[in-house]
């Protein structure tokens, strides 16, 4: 398994700990993603630090720990030349996508013109490297909508989706996947688990967002990339197919989607 969205400098508990338990539950590579350029450097750092993880390509064997690069929709204070600084981290091999970017209505306290100018930001960037883009969308679906025309040959990933059936309608494109997290465990997610069930497998991913989104078996615990397995099977349970064919068909994409090439 893949946890393709994760925020392992979040975590309280100790980076070593949180891959060694990530290992033992079957997870074989976690996507580390960045909010802010800071914490982007961070772990790029992390990414190849010998004492957290062996370090491999996307190859599907081992374990791997990859970084992104982005600027998150609720962060105020960014620097004048961030789409430069930007730039400068995406040439570093060790990073795999750009995000997590997006809109965010819901807590965001930037401007949404500011919040789309620097998705639009993103996506350039996107096209020119090669590199899929992480979206986060919180209660912005009609700005987003208009947002990704025109990025079809941009790889766009929505972590945490959670939109409608009129909103994959409008976004989706041959280079549109989605993420999913432990919100699939929980009843009241009915977006997501409808989401789950209309999409094909083979654009779907799994995720944990973590220290954030626990499943409902671990209720009162911070979340960790060893949980995902508890995604996988509620994955499998909603659409009706086997735990195995989840996990072989979501490390799949994962694989494909998050290579540089």
């Amino acid at each position: 398994m893949i946890d393709t969205h994760a925020h392992l400098y979040l975590s309280n508990q100790p980076m070593p700990q949180l891959l060694q338990q990530a290992q033992s539950a079957g997870v074989t590579g976690i996507i580390n993603v960045a909010t802010n350029l800071q914490n982007a450097r961070l772990i790029m750092a992390q990414a190849t630090d010998p004492t957290l993880a062996k370090q491999y390509r996307m190859t599907g064997e081992g374990f791997w720990l990859a970084a992104t690069a982005g600027v998150h929709p609720c962060e105020e204070s960014v620097p004048d030349d961030w789409l430069t600084q930007l730039e400068a981290c995406l040439a570093d091999e060790r990073v795999v996508a750009i995000g997590e970017t997006g809109l965010d209505l819901a807590r965001s306290k930037v401007p949404l013109g500011v919040q789309l100018l620097r998705l639009r930001g993103h996506f350039e960037l996107a096209r020119k490297w090669g590199l899929p883009v992480i979206l986060h969308c919180r209660e912005a679906a009609i700005p987003f909508r208009e947002a990704v025309m025109g990025w079809d040959d941009v790889v766009k990933i929505f972590h945490c989706f959670s939109e409608d059936e009129a909103f994959i309608q409008a976004v989706d494109s041959k280079l549109t996947y989605y993420s999913f997290t432990a919100n699939i465990t929980y009843e009241t997610s009915m977006n997501s688990r409808q989401a789950v069930r209309r999409l094909p497998l083979n654009r779907c991913m799994l995720e944990t967002d973590m220290p954030y989104l626990v499943p409902s078996l671990h209720k009162g615990k911070p979340n960790q990339s060893a949980y995902i397995g508890e995604v996988a099977h509620e994955m499998a349970r909603i659409k009706g197919v086997s735990f195995d064919e989840v996990v072989a068909t979501t490390t799949m994409v994962a694989n494909r989607v998050y290579v540089r090439r």
